[in-house]
C-alpha cells in the first residue's frame, strides 16, 4: 500500500504577498482592462452621487429632504434593478465588450441628457436611465471577474 503525500503549498510572504496582486493583474490583459475600466468610471462618476443634493437643488429645485427627491433617487434604484435584470435575461447571449462599449456610450448619453434637463421630468427620465446602464455595467464586469478568476486559478 503506498499513501501519497499531500501536496505543499508554497505561501508568499513579506512584500511578495503584498505585490502578488499586481503581478497576477499585469500576468492578465483582461484583467487589467477590468480594472482601469472600473477605476476610470469610479473616480470620474462617483463624485456625482456625493454631489446629487447639491445638483438636484440648484438644477431642479428638489430639496435633500423633500418626497421628490426622495423619489428621485428612488428612480435610480429601480434603474439598477430593471438594469440587472436586462442584464441576467435580456443580454445573456450579447457579447460583452460589445454590450460594455455600448453601455458607456448609452451612460454619457443619459448624463448628458440630466445635465441638460432643467424640470423634474427631465431628471427622472434620465435619472433611471442612468442608474439601469450603471447596474448592467458594474454586474457585467463582476461577471468578468469571476471569469478572469477562475481561469487564473486553472492556469495555475
Amino acid at each position: 500500500m503506498h499513501i501519497e503525500s499531500p501536496v505543499v503549498v508554497h505561501h508568499e510572504t513579506g512584500k511578495r504577498l503584498l505585490t502578488s496582486g499586481i503581478r497576477l493583474v499585469r500576468a492578465n490583459p483582461v484583467s487589467t482592462r477590468i480594472l482601469l475600466t472600473l477605476t476610470t468610471f469610479s473616480l470620474l462618476s462617483l463624485p456625482y452621487v456625493g454631489l446629487f443634493p447639491a445638483i438636484a437643488r440648484l438644477n431642479f429645485g428638489i430639496v435633500a429632504k423633500s418626497p421628490t427627491y426622495n423619489w428621485l433617487y428612488a428612480t435610480w434604484g429601480f434603474g439598477a434593478c430593471l438594469g440587472g435584470l436586462a442584464v441576467g435575461t435580456i443580454f445573456v447571449e450579447w457579447d460583452k465588450r460589445r454590450l460594455i462599449r455600448l453601455g458607456f456610450a448609452l451612460f454619457a448619453t443619459s448624463m448628458t441628457a440630466f445635465a441638460l434637463a432643467r424640470e423634474p421630468i427631465g431628471a427622472f427620465i434620465s435619472a433611471s436611465s442612468w442608474a439601469l446602464r450603471t447596474s448592467a455595467r458594474r454586474r457585467r464586469c463582476s461577471r468578468c471577474c469571476k471569469a478572469v478568476s477562475t481561469i487564473t486559478n486553472a492556469a495555475e
